[in-house]
């Protein structure tokens, strides 16, 4: 089951964002999800500190999700509206002390942590028992349109028999070439999932959003 479908910011138009989200949103689009990058995490740029606060203030009628991928989550954090969030995923290899990261956030918002196709589950599950919500990358951060790369499914499947057996409220969702393609073998896994994060395929060609063909697979 997917209960929300998130919109990437980083897929739509620069020059026409604010549309693009306004369209997104009437098209029944409920969340932001904002990627912040810094040009070493990841070899690119995303939204600056100053768009993400803008975007939040602009929009307070959907909820918003910031995707960190920067070397230095714990600066990252001072420049955030982080009672205005409602999930804040970084990269717990970015920094040194990833629980206090974790305890920082949680004392605004959900703390999340991210986790790309190339590493093993096992690395983060002490650290998933005291957050809030796990972001899986089905491809490497960094780029949109990307394509979906199955193992992500898998690490789903292990993620919800994790927190099953912990019996914990871990929210799980994810991330990177989500699509109409893609959504039926996510569904497929019967995973319970908080969000399914899409971008090039909710704005095709860096346009306006179209949700025609994603919508049908929310519950």
């Amino acid at each position: 089951m997917i209960h929300e479908l998130s919109a990437s910011i980083l897929a739509a138009n620069p020059l026409r964002l604010e549309h693009a989200i306004s369209s997104a949103i009437q098209q029944g689009i409920r969340s932001l999800h904002l990627d912040v990058m810094d040009n070493h995490y990841v070899n690119n740029l995303a939204l600056s500190f100053d768009q993400v606060n803008m975007i939040v203030e602009r929009f307070p009628e959907v909820h918003h999700d910031v995707h960190l991928m920067v070397t230095n989550p714990e600066a990252a954090l001072q420049h955030l509206p982080l009672k205005k969030l409602r999930i804040v995923s970084f990269h717990t290899s970015t920094s040194e002390q990833p629980t206090a990261v974790i305890e920082t956030i949680q004392k605004y918002c959900q703390a999340s942590i991210a986790i790309n196709p190339n590493e093993e589950l096992d690395n983060f599950l002490p650290m998933l028992k005291i957050a809030d919500h796990c972001l899986i990358m089905a491809v490497i951060p960094g780029r949109c349109g990307q394509t979906f790369q199955p193992a992500a499914l898998n690490k789903l499947i292990e993620l919800q028999s994790f927190s099953e057996q912990e019996n914990n409220t871990l929210a799980l969702a994810i991330d990177g070439g989500v699509n109409h393609k893609t959504l039926p073998d996510i569904l497929k896994t019967s995973v319970d999932i908080a969000q399914a994060v899409v971008g090039s395929a909710l704005f095709p060609n860096h346009q306006g959003a179209d949700a025609s063909q994603l919508i049908q697979y929310v519950a």
